[in-house]
C-alpha cells in the first residue's frame, strides 16, 4: 500500500512515478474520495461527541432526580442519523481501500523508462556443434523430461522429470539451500502450499494478480505462488526490535501459477510451467538500510551462477516492467545457447515499506515505530538453473557434464549419458 500521507505531500512525484510505469492514476478520484471521507468522518466525530455530551448530562440529571425525556429524545436522534453516516462513511473507506489496492508501489529514483544492464558475466561458448534446447537434451536421455505423461495426468504446462535429470534438479535445490544457509547465514523454513486470501494481498499478489492465481473451490485457501508470501506474512500485524534486523529466512517452495498472461510462449520444456520449484530469500530490514540490502541479497543470487560457472547479465528492468509491489528490482538473466538468448532466472526486489504498510508490520527504534523495509529475491528459479545447466553444458553427443559443484550430489558423477538414463 502507498504512503497516502507522501501521497498527499508529493502528488507531482507520484503522478511522475506512475507514467513511469504506465500506470493510469486516477489522481480526481481518489482526492474526491478523501475529501467525502473527511466530510463524513468530521461529522460522524461531531455526533459522537454531541452523544457523549448529552449521555454525562442525563447520568447528572438523574442523579438530581431531574427530567431526562427531551434529552433521550436528542441521543435517539442523534443514534439515528449518526447509524446512516456511519454506513456512508464506511463505504467510502471501502472505496478508497479498494482503490488504493490497486495501485502499484513508487518507483526508485533510479529506475529509468528503458531496461539497463549493470553487468554480465561468463562467456557465451562457441562450439562446433549445433546447440539444442533443454527439452530435446532431456527427451534424447532416455525420455528424462516427458511431457505426454504430465499431459496425461495434469493436461499442458507440467512437466515430469525422471532419472538423472529428476536427480539433478533435487541436486540445485540442495546445492542452492547449502550455499545460502551456510555462507549466507539464512536460516530455513518450510511453509505450507495453501495460504490464505488475505495472505495474497498483504504481499500485493492481491488484487492485482487474482487471474493468475489458482483458488480451491468451495474455500478462502488459494495455491501459493511464491515463496515470498508465506515467509513475510510470518511477521503480519507484528512490532519488531530493531535488534533483530534484519531477518533473512529461507525455503524451498513449490509455486503455481496459471501463466494466464503467456498463452502460446514457451510451451516446450519447462521455462513456463503451473508448477515450478524455486528458492525463495526474503530480508526485513529497517527502512534506513535497505537498498545497500538490496544489493547484498542480489548478491547472494548471483553467487549461485558463478559457482555454477552459467553466463548471465543483471539488469535494471524498465519503469513498465517493474513488479507490482517492488520500487526497485534487479533481474538475473542467465544464457541459453540453445534457445539462443538471455532469460530471467532471478528476480531481486526492494518493495520498501509497500508490503509491510498491508500487513502492518513495524519496528521499534528508541521507542518509534516505523514501517519495516521487506525485500524479496530468487535464490534461485530450480527448473530454470536446470534448463541452463543443460544448455551450456551438452556436448555433440547429447550428453551432459555436471557442473563441479554439484558432483557431491550426483554421487560424484561427472557427467551424463545416455547410458545412465535407463
Amino acid at each position: 500500500m502507498i504512503n497516502i500521507k507522501n501521497l498527499k505531500l508529493n502528488v507531482k512525484l507520484f503522478e511522475e512515478s506512475f507514467i513511469k510505469r504506465g500506470y493510469n492514476f486516477n489522481i480526481k478520484l481518489f482526492f474526491n474520495l478523501e475529501k467525502k471521507r473527511k466530510t463524513y468522518q468530521v461529522e460522524t466525530e461531531e455526533l459522537q461527541k454531541n452523544k457523549n455530551n448529552l449521555s454525562k448530562l442525563i447520568g447528572l440529571n438523574k442523579s438530581k432526580n431531574l427530567e431526562c425525556i427531551e434529552l433521550i429524545n436528542e441521543i435517539n436522534n442523534i443514534n439515528y442519523i449518526l447509524k446512516k453516516k456511519l454506513i456512508i462513511l464506511k463505504r467510502i473507506q471501502k472505496e478508497i481501500y479498494d482503490f488504493l489496492s490497486n495501485v502499484p508501489n513508487i518507483l526508485h529514483n533510479t529506475v529509468q523508462k528503458d531496461s539497463v544492464v549493470l553487468r554480465s558475466s561468463g562467456i557465451n561458448k562457441n562450439v562446433s556443434f549445433k546447440n539444442h534446447n533443454h527439452y530435446d537434451l532431456a527427451y534424447n536421455l532416455n525420455k528424462s523430461m516427458d511431457s505426454s505423461l504430465s499431459s496425461k495426468i495434469s493436461g499442458p504446462r507440467f512437466m515430469i522429470l525422471k532419472n538423472k535429470i529428476a536427480q539433478l534438479h533435487r541436486a540445485i535445490s540442495q546445492f542452492m539451500l547449502d550455499l545460502h544457509i551456510s555462507e549466507h547465514k539464512y536460516i530455513e523454513l518450510y511453509v505450507p502450499y495453501l495460504i490464505k486470501k488475505n495472505t495474497l494481498y498483504c504481499t500485493g499478489q492481491l488484487p492485482k494478480f487474482i487471474h493468475d492465481l489458482f483458488n480451491i473451490n468451495n474455500s478462502n485457501l488459494w495455491l501459493n505462488p511464491t515463496g515470498e508470501v508465506p515467509l513475510l506474512n510470518i511477521f503480519s500485524n507484528s512490532i519488531l526490535d530493531f535488534s533483530n534486523l534484519p531477518i533473512k529466512l529461507i525455503c524451498q517452495t513449490t509455486c503455481f501459477r496459471k501463466e494466464a498472461g503467456n498463452y502460446g510462449r514457451d510451451t516446450k520444456g519447462i521455462i513456463r510451467q503451473h508448477q515450478f520449484d524455486k528458492i525463495e530469500l526474503i530480508n526485513i530490514v529497517d527502512n534506513d538500510n535497505s537498498y545497500s540490502y538490496l544489493e547484498e541479497i542480489t548478491s547472494h543470487s548471483e553467487k549461485v551462477l558463478k559457482l555454477l560457472n552459467l553466463p548471465y547479465r543483471i539488469i535494471i528492468p524498465s519503469s513498465k516492467d517493474i513488479g507490482f509491489s517492488s520500487a526497485k528490482t534487479y533481474d538475473i538473466e542467465v544464457w541459453l545457447p540453445g534457445k539462443n538468448e538471455y532469460i530471467e532466472i532471478a528476480s531481486c526486489s526492494n518493495t520498501e515499506d509497500f508490503q509491510s504498510r498491508r500487513m502492518k508490520t513495524k519496528y521499534k527504534f528508541n521507542n518509534i515505530l516505523k514501517y519495516v523495509h521487506m525485500l524479496n529475491a530468487s535464490g534461485l528459479a530450480v527448473g530454470r538453473t536446470l534448463i541452463a545447466i543443460l544448455e551450456n553444458y551438452q556436448d555433440q553427443n547429447g550428453s551432459i557434464y555436471i557442473p563441479d559443484v554439484l558432483q557431491k550430489y550426483m554421487n560424484n558423477n561427472k557427467i551424463i549419458t545416455k547410458d545412465d538414463c535407463v
